[in-house]
């Protein structure tokens, strides 16, 4: 999906690399809603993050909470094919 639980329980997310270009997560109750994560530009040979988006607003930091998570409706991440300066902030 592109983030993974660095310590699980504590509510945060480490970003990785996306292995498909859409997923659709159905929350349970209490949220009782879809998040969408589009990985725009994802194949074998692009696997660099170019940019991370949360409902437009611009991640650059390899990590997300759990609360935004939740709260966000988009999680939107451009792939490249060469390294970039992504989550280096």
């Amino acid at each position: 999906m592109g983030f993974y639980p660095v310590c699980p329980g504590d509510g945060q997310y480490a970003i990785g690399s996306p292995l498909f270009p859409k997923i659709t997560l159905q929350l349970p109750a209490p949220y009782n809603k879809k998040v969408t994560i589009t990985a725009e530009g994802v194949a074998e040979g692009n696997k660099y993050i170019e940019s991370l988006s949360m409902d437009g607003k611009s991640i650059t930091k390899p990590f997300i909470n759990h609360a935004d998570l939740v709260a966000c409706d988009n999680l939107v991440f451009e792939m490249s094919a060469t390294p970039t300066d992504w989550g280096k902030d």
